[in-house]
């Protein structure tokens, strides 16, 4: 869908942009294809800018993809069982459709190669993994599973959703089976609710047998070791196989050769909570902050809800760590400092963060920062929400933002009877930032969210079921269709590449179950154009809005909703004595005519684009300053009653015309209109010869009164009395003038027909 506009032959320039992608450095958080896209140019579906200056910018180099490479894409496990419903979400942010080749793999290492799968751009798919081969009772009634396909990395994100009867959801999200990890252990913190267990699950990525230890890490912690075969997977109780389990801790997974495991793990209590135990390579951490994106402080249901922050020290010397807790209280920013923590090597500690009154009414959504100044990977943290009666939990992603590719993502949506999708981002700087965001639905439609502040740490809530039921047009004057799936996509815009971290979060009302995606793109968004939307020709004194708008696309080539640009400066230049006053404003501009000939509005505004940086943009809209007429009045009516005879039959009614813009060069002006009569009570036959009417108007006298004659006819079948009143229609001339609406005017007076 594009923003409806008026072509003008001047010009309908299109900024040309080369979409690639940048691989990411860092930690691979979901991989994926886009196809070899050499230098490509998006141009014919662009939204048409009326004009723009922006020239095409030479070949990319700081977002460049390879093509044609293997990306292979594995979780750490899966099971299926007759009370669980296991499926594979694909995500596919290309435009370009995406074929996948999944492979199952059961415990011991045995494969099955399921038949081949294809995501249409730009959409998902949720498939059961009943139908690649999984079934319960059989060699790969548990395991892992891999993707493989022929492209470049992160446009693909994917990962295994396990739901059980009672509405308990996990999740795995698959990962690149060939990163190379930093260090040879994978890390995790965890609480146990009350009466909980935990579960680790280690897959072997590669072909060859390798040794694995799975251990509580801290002083006298204990492990134990076994040997994973090649593509094998293990389901460690850590209970059982350690015997105890401290209610809070680090575990840590260790394999003898670096790169070669992958791990998850749960935990979870009879009475319904479960959560997800996330496993990272510690060695890439790079910041010393923790960031929790997407709180919940008010419940999905019911019940209180409470936060849990745990934090653990990996390291080996003792560290402080302090918390806040920072959210919109009503219309204020609030940021309360938690508790500070001093943990020695090995040392776990829980905090539950106790929310006032006040938070609770007042604050939906919240982001929690934890700082540590013992270097960057050496604290572990982990941060869920539990009900009050622990048969729920919520489990929210913490994220060192340096080891993100990008600050970006585009996450699958979901709006069904029962479902919804919620979409947080956080500021994770102490500065202002700004982002966009769009959602596209798969039946082609459209929705843009625009581009919006965020505050120092400010955690935003985009609710995607109340936008859709709130109704709320966007730029363009649309309204959020009623589509149950669609890829929602954003970007910061700013030159902070790294500034804003998010996920979405797929909510199950029914059952109370809540799950996380969270899959970054490779690099920021490309600026495709920029424009100016409004009319070609503007009368003399007469003030009209003009409007610019920017247009972005995803490092994949992706389209953004067309958004208001932030404009910082409106001027107009002249070559042949054509004049405005221009009133600016944020996105918009009123201008006014105030000397007829041609002249160039201009807007300029500066842009984002993840090759370029920031750039100040230019665009330009051609507008031609003409006369403007003013159909200022019909009637009255004189006289005002009148008899259908030969003698008492004819009423003059007036028609007042102005015109505003006369020169040197221009004296007069010749305007043309209709009049007619309208809005008749009775029957009759009123006439008016001619309909059409030219009149001049002469700068001497700009307001014209032309006088018409409305004429009554006898007609035997005409009822007593007859009413009617005056139209006229002021016909355009383009060429020659402009008309300030309304251009039709019905006479407020009524002519009144008496039958003789």
């Amino acid at each position: 869908m594009t923003l409806p506009s008026r072509r003008l032959s001047v010009a309908n320039l299109l900024a040309v942009h080369v979409v690639a992608a940048r691989v990411a450095a860092g930690v691979v958080l979901c991989l994926g294809m886009a196809g070899v896209w050499g230098w490509a140019v998006i141009q014919s579906e662009l939204t048409p800018a009326h004009a723009q200056t922006q020239a095409p910018q030479p070949p990319p180099t700081g977002c460049a993809m390879p093509g044609g490479s293997t990306q292979v894409l594995t979780s750490s496990y899966y099971w299926v069982a007759s009370d669980v419903e296991t499926t594979l979400l694909l995500n596919n942010k290309s435009p370009q459709p995406l074929t996948v080749q999944p492979t199952l793999f059961g415990l011991d290492g045995q494969r099955h190669s399921a038949p081949p799968l294809t995501i249409a751009g730009q959409s998902f798919r949720v498939v059961p993994l009943a139908e690649l081969g999984a079934r319960e009772g059989t060699a790969f009634g548990s395991g892992s599973v891999a993707l493989a396909f022929e492209g470049a990395p992160l446009v693909l994100g994917a990962q295994v959703e396990m739901k059980d009867r009672r509405g308990r959801l996990v999740s795995d999200r698959l990962s690149d089976a060939r990163v190379s990890l930093a260090t040879t252990w994978l890390a995790g913190v965890y609480r146990l609710p009350r009466g909980g267990a935990l579960k680790v699950a280690v897959t072997n990525v590669t072909e060859r047998p390798v040794g694995v230890q799975v251990r509580v890490d801290g002083k006298g912690g204990k492990g134990v070791r076994f040997e994973l075969g090649g593509r094998a997977t293990r389901l460690v109780d850590v209970g059982l196989a350690l015997g105890e389990v401290p209610r809070s801790g680090g575990v840590v997974v260790e394999s003898d050769e670096r790169g070669a495991v992958r791990a998850n793990g749960w935990v979870w209590n009879a009475a319904g909570y479960v959560s997800v135990v996330s496993f990272m390579d510690l060695g890439r951490a790079r910041d010393g902050v923790w960031h929790a994106n997407g709180v919940r402080v008010r419940p999905l249901v019911k019940g209180k809800l409470t936060p849990y922050v745990t934090v653990h020290n990996f390291g080996a010397r003792e560290s402080e760590v302090r918390g806040w807790l920072v959210g919109r209280v009503g219309e204020a920013m609030a940021r309360r400092e938690l508790e500070t923590v001093r943990l020695g090597a090995g040392e776990t500690r829980t905090l539950a963060v106790v929310l006032s009154e006040e938070e609770r009414r007042g604050m939906q959504i919240a982001g929690i920062e934890l700082a540590y100044g013992s270097g960057a990977g050496t604290i572990g943290a982990a941060v869920d929400v539990e009900r009050e009666d622990g048969a729920r939990g919520y489990r929210v992603p913490v994220v060192d933002r340096e080891m993100i590719p990008s600050a970006t993502g585009s996450y699958p949506v979901r709006l069904g009877m029962d479902e919804n999708t919620v979409v947080y981002l956080k500021n994770t700087t102490d500065k202002e930032v700004r982002y966009h965001a769009s959602v596209r639905f798969e039946s082609g439609e459209d929705y843009g969210f625009g581009q919006a502040k965020l505050g120092p740490g400010e955690t935003v809530m985009i609710d995607l079921g109340r936008a859709r039921l709130m109704g709320q047009p966007d730029a363009r004057g649309e309204r959020m269709p009623f589509h149950e799936r669609g890829q929602f996509f954003w970007s910061v815009q700013g030159v902070e590449t790294k500034g804003i971290v998010g996920r979405a979060e797929y909510l199950d009302y029914r059952t109370e179950a809540s799950s996380t995606y969270a899959c970054y793109n490779c690099c920021g968004d490309l600026f495709g154009s920029g424009w100016i939307t409004g009319p070609g020709a503007l009368g003399v004194t007469q003030v009209r809005p003009y409007r610019a708008f920017e247009q972005y696309l995803t490092c994949y080539g992706g389209l953004h909703v067309p958004q208001l640009a932030w404009v910082q400066t409106w001027e107009y230049s002249s070559a042949n004595g054509a004049g405005a006053v221009v009133q600016p404003g944020q996105s918009e501009a009123e201008v006014s005519g105030n000397h007829i000939g041609e002249m160039a509005l201009l807007a300029r505004w500066t842009a984002y684009d993840c090759n370029l940086g920031s750039f100040l943009h230019t665009a330009w809209f051609p507008v031609q300053v003409k006369p403007l007429v003013i159909l200022h009045r019909v009637g009255p009516f004189n006289p005002a009653t009148i008899t259908a005879d030969n003698i008492n039959h004819i009423s003059e009614c007036d028609v007042v015309i102005e015109v505003h813009g006369f020169t040197e060069n221009l004296t007069s002006l010749n305007v043309r209109f209709l009049i007619y009569p309208q809005e008749m009570t009775g029957f009759g036959r009123i006439i008016v010869q001619p309909v059409e009417r030219k009149v001049t108007v002469f700068a001497s006298d700009p307001t014209k009164i032309e006088k018409v004659e409305f004429k009554a006819q006898f007609d035997p079948n005409m009822t007593d009395v007859v009413t009617v009143r005056g139209q006229v229609r002021i016909l355009p001339r383009p060429d020659d003038y402009v008309i300030e609406p309304p251009d039709v005017r019905v006479s407020t007076e009524l002519l009144t027909v008496n039958k003789p």
